[in-house]
């Protein structure tokens, strides 16, 4: 009977801290009230199994078997917290990364590339359109009030599953995006984007008759 109270006492030990502790955004407060838990259930174990052992010899082996498992999983779980905090932290950096990488390609040199090679593409037959009169024909149906769909065929992108982009013109010689990732952070987290968010990436973009030009403005 008594080595089932032993058995819930320790399951209590654990679960009781980790309980306490719960937070779904961060498990590692209640990870290391279990450790803890389960450590001072272990010491209390190791004490009163004392009394069973009959030589010094062996009771100092238990203690110094005991401190030295104690100490080793407390280094590997201090070690393993710091790297999970690294991989947490890295993570934004990674997304600002795939974010940049998206608004580069798909955004600014998908649509603004094509434009550049049909404006120079055009016969000396007749008279030639300006590069906005092109970029009007080839996307007039996906802008709408200053902003710009790049991706006019696919209904079910949202300005919160995708970058925004915002278009304007310089006369019939220029076309200007500017280009807002919804979710990636930014240089500075007090930035106000085009588009009201705050902190997010951001990229302006400028299509003229030599070429593309973008730069990251957070």
């Amino acid at each position: 009977m008594k080595y089932f109270v032993w058995i819930g006492t320790g399951a209590m030990c654990v679960g009781i801290p980790f309980m306490v502790l719960f937070d779904p955004h961060d498990m590692w407060g209640s990870v290391t009230g279990g450790i803890i838990g389960a450590a001072g259930y272990l010491i209390v174990l190791v004490v009163r199994s004392q009394r069973h052992l009959p030589s010094r010899l062996e009771k100092s082996a238990v203690v110094s078997l005991t401190l030295l498992f104690l100490t080793a999983y407390g280094a590997y779980t201090a070690t393993f917290h710091e790297m999970s905090s690294y991989q947490r932290n890295l993570l934004p950096q990674i997304r600002t990364y795939l974010g940049s990488g998206i608004i580069v390609s798909d955004k600014i040199y998908a649509s603004m590339l094509p434009v550049l090679r049909t404006f120079h593409h055009q016969t000396d037959n007749g008279r030639k359109k300006s590069l906005v009169a092109v970029f009007r024909e080839r996307y007039g149906p996906s802008i709408a009030d200053g902003s710009f769909n790049t991706y006019p065929h696919h209904d079910t992108v949202t300005p919160e599953t995708d970058a925004l982009t915002f278009v304007s013109f310089s006369g019939d010689t220029a076309v200007h995006y500017i280009c807002i990732d919804t979710v990636a952070r930014g240089y500075n987290n007090e930035f106000v984007n085009a588009s009201g968010h705050t902190g997010k990436l951001q990229f302006a973009a400028t299509l003229s008759r030599n070429g593309v030009r973008y730069e990251r403005i957070n």
